[in-house]
């Protein structure tokens, strides 16, 4: 294989726009929509999961291709989701609690009243993996994640086996019934598409066009619709462009990769604190949804508050996690190399 690839700021910033998208749409999915163009476009924000599935493919992927060891490698993924995770869920409840007592209900989210609900919870094996709802409309796309780990997981387990083992379950994601039985097949053509092309970066030109034609099979035999399908695609032409271009690219500027960094933590934080909180406050009424560019503004102050706590969450928990990871797992020789945002 090829020479390990160095990090991708241009990635960070790609991740950063696609948590924003998925921002947007939340946020104009508690009001009425109206007949502006910015309304119709953002109505099409939630395409922006397919893109970070794709991205995520080929992150984790690198970061994981030369890694020895399964134990390393997991606390190192579980110190990357876990930290932020717990984080934003603490938030979460702490402003249910505030909302019950300032007005008698929590109208914000259900809170789970059993342990096993809990357990699922903590665990993120909420909805999809379970039948325990979620408490942030954007938490089901983490169970997705942590499913992509454990895979990868079993890869490193089998390094001599490892494409037979992408290759296999990429094959078997292209059977609509089964991927439907299996929750994380449903996207897993996806991860699929993000490997292939880190493989085909890594120098594994054959193996990993093989199998990008099986992520773009599967990708198009997925039942979520012709436009997620559309998007995926396009997501792995644009990624494998930026792999090729970064070069001429150059730098981006420095603000849009440090807020792209913080993309995780916008993620997570852009409901309960934008949806719940800020878009109350600030339009208590729902006056933003008489349309022009009074709406465009409105969203526009929403989405930086978020990112503002979002740049706070990256610094004070979800970076000290990364590093936490890192000291705890024992890093020898190329594994202590973590490329691409990871």
């Amino acid at each position: 294989m090829g020479a390990f690839p160095a990090r991708q700021p241009w990635i960070d910033v790609a991740r950063g726009g696609a948590a924003s998208a998925v921002a947007l749409f939340h946020i104009n999915e508690i009001r009425p929509r109206d007949g502006s163009i910015y309304s119709q476009l953002n109505q099409w924000g939630w395409l922006g999961v397919p893109v970070f599935f794709v991205f995520s493919g080929y992150c984790v992927f690198l970061a994981s291709y030369k890694e020895p060891s399964v134990k390393n490698y997991l606390i190192r993924r579980l110190a990357r989701i876990y930290p932020a995770y717990f984080a934003s869920l603490a938030f979460i409840v702490g402003l249910c609690a505030i909302r019950k007592l300032a007005t008698g209900v929590n109208d914000y989210t259900p809170v789970p009243q059993t342990v096993p609900g809990w357990l699922a919870t903590l665990s993120i094996t909420t909805q999809p993996v379970s039948h325990v709802p979620t408490m942030n409309w954007a938490y089901w796309t983490l169970s997705y994640e942590v499913a992509f780990y454990l895979v990868l997981a079993a890869a490193i387990l089998l390094p001599a086996a490892r494409w037979w083992w992408l290759a296999g379950l990429t094959l078997l994601a292209t059977n609509q019934d089964l991927a439907q039985r299996i929750f994380f097949l449903s996207h897993w053509g996806e991860f699929a598409l993000g490997i292939a092309i880190a493989w085909w970066h890594l120098g594994g030109k054959r193996e990993g066009g093989l199998l990008a034609l099986f992520a773009v099979v599967a990708i198009c035999r997925q039942v979520l619709g012709p436009a997620e399908n559309s998007i995926a695609l396009l997501t792995g032409a644009g990624l494998l462009a930026l792999v090729r271009l970064q070069f001429w690219l150059g730098q981006p500027w420095s603000w849009l990769s440090r807020a792209g960094e913080a993309s995780y933590s916008l993620y997570l934080l852009h409901v309960p604190l934008g949806c719940w909180v800020v878009c109350r406050l600030l339009d208590p009424t729902g006056w933003r949804a008489s349309g022009g560019w009074v709406h465009f503004g409105c969203d526009l102050i929403v989405l930086f508050i978020c990112l503002i706590a979002s740049l706070a969450l990256f610094r004070w928990v979800e970076l000290p996690g990364i590093k936490l990871g890192k000291k705890l797992a024992r890093n020898t020789g190329p594994s202590s190399s973590q490329p691409a945002s990871a």
